[in-house]
C-alpha cells in the first residue's frame, strides 16, 4: 500500500466526512479506472472521481493505493480508508455499503477456439474450466452463478492467462476490453463475442460511515456522468461508460 497526497486541506463546508481530509483507496487491478505514472502515483478514471468528490465536500484528498481489490476490502473496516471505488458484488456487502452505480463494463471471457458456443451460459458443463482471479469482481458472480462448469481461481489476470496457454483451463475470464487486449498472448484462444456479466462501479464507504451514503449519491447524481466522460476523453479509457 502506497500514499499520495492531494492538495492541502481547505476549510470544511458542511462536510460529512470525519477529517478534514478524504481517505480514499483506490487499487491498481482494473486499469480502466486507475493506473501510475512514472512516479507510480495513481492517475486516470478513479483519482479524478475522488479529487471531484473532495472538491464537492471542499476537503482535502490522501489517496492510497493497494494492489488489488481484495486488498481494499480487507482493509475497510481497519480505519485505514473513508471511501473507496469498487465493483459492486454482494459479497462484498458484508464488508462496505455501495452507493448509487456510476459506471458500467462488460465482463466476457476468451475461450479455446475448438469451443463453438457464442455465450458462456452454453458451455456452464460439467468438465469445463474457466479461470478467473480470485476475489475480482466476475470471480464473484461467476462463484454465485456458475451451475457445473469448474471455476479455476487464480492470484492475477496474468496468471489466469498462464493457466489457460498451459492448458489448465479452458476459458479466461476478465474484462472484455483487457481480455481484448491481451488476445494476441493466447495464441489459442478467441473473444466470445456475448459478455456474461454488466459489471457496475459505484463509491464503497465501511458499514461504520453508511451514514454518508445519500451525501455521496447526490454528488454522483449531480456530477459524477460528467467526471467520467470528461475523464474517458481524457485518458482514453476504452469499454466503460457511465452507469
Amino acid at each position: 500500500m502506497t500514499e499520495h497526497t492531494g492538495e492541502a486541506a481547505r476549510p470544511p463546508s458542511g462536510a460529512v466526512f470525519p477529517q478534514e481530509r478524504i481517505r480514499a483507496a483506490l487499487n491498481f487491478g482494473n486499469v480502466l479506472f486507475t493506473t501510475q505514472d512514472d512516479a507510480g502515483a495513481p492517475v486516470g478514471l478513479g483519482p479524478d472521481l475522488m479529487h471531484a468528490l473532495a472538491n464537492h465536500f471542499g476537503l482535502g484528498l490522501d489517496i492510497r493505493s493497494y494492489a488489488q481489490p481484495p486488498d481494499v476490502v480487507a482493509d475497510a473496516n481497519t480505519d485505514a480508508w473513508d471511501v473507496t471505488i469498487l465493483a459492486m458484488e454482494p459479497a462484498r456487502e458484508a464488508f462496505v455499503a455501495f452507493a448509487a452505480p456510476m459506471t458500467r463494463i462488460e465482463a466476457t471471457c476468451v475461450v479455446d477456439a475448438a469451443y463453438t458456443q457464442t455465450s458462456l451460459a452454453e458451455l456452464d458443463r460439467p468438465g469445463f474450466r474457466l479461470a478467473a482471479m480470485d476475489r475480482s469482481g466476475y470471480e464473484l458472480y461467476l462463484s454465485r452463478t456458475l451451475k457445473a462448469a469448474t471455476l479455476v481461481k487464480t492470484a492475477s489476470f496474468a496468471e489466469s492467462i498462464a493457466r489457460f496457454n498451459a492448458g489448465e483451463a479452458d476459458a479466461v475470464a476478465g474484462l472484455a476490453t483487457m481480455l481484448a487486449g491481451r488476445l494476441p498472448d493466447m495464441p489459442r484462444g478467441r473473444l466470445m463475442p456475448h459478455s456474461f456479466q454488466t459489471i457496475h462501479h459505484g463509491f464503497a464507504v465501511p458499514h461504520a460511515l453508511a451514514p454518508l451514503l445519500p451525501a455521496i449519491n447526490a454528488f454522483v447524481a449531480q456530477s459524477a456522468a460528467s467526471v467520467i466522460t470528461q475523464a474517458v476523453s481524457r485518458h482514453g479509457i476504452v469499454g466503460l461508460t457511465p452507469a
